[in-house]
This record gives C-alpha cells, structure tokens and sequence, in this order.
C-alpha cells in the first residue's frame, strides 16, 4: 500500500491523509483563507480543498452540481462540465 501523512488543513481544524510527496502550496505562495492546496510536482497532480458557503435554497440531490458550477464561475472555467 502507499505510505500515507496526515496533515493539517484550516490551521487543524480538520485533516487528510496524503501521501508524503505531496507539498503544501501555502508555503509557496498566497491562498486564499478558503483552500488548502496539495501538490506533486513530479507527477503534476494536485489537490484543493474549498470551503464554501452553505446555500439554503440548493436542494441535497443538486448540491454536487451547483457547487461545482460555482466555483467553476468563480475561476472563469470555460466549458466546465461533470
């Protein structure tokens, strides 16, 4: 199996388990209070974690979507699609 780390997100708030080659971009540069960004660069891949605000009006079975569509919105995505 692949070694896995826990690291900390949100000042400790909550965590997850990643692998260790993954390095948090937080101490490359900015990021906003809402993420928390992993990468590896030798592979390319990342991983973000957002917080977002709960939406009353959005319906349990749609949530998924609509979110997705939000932050899509947010970081003027062109073509983004499930």
């Amino acid at each position: 199996g692949v070694e896995l780390v826990e690291r900390p997100l949100f000042g400790g708030a909550m965590s997850v388990n990643l692998p260790p080659r993954f390095v948090d971009v937080a101490t490359l540069r900015q990021l906003p209070d809402t993420q928390e960004v992993w990468t590896d660069v030798a592979t390319d891949q990342c991983i973000v974690v957002e917080i977002l605000a709960h939406d009353d009006s959005v319906q349990d079975q749609g949530s998924a979507a609509y979110y997705f569509e939000d932050i899509a919105a947010c970081n003027d995505a062109s073509g983004p699609a499930l």
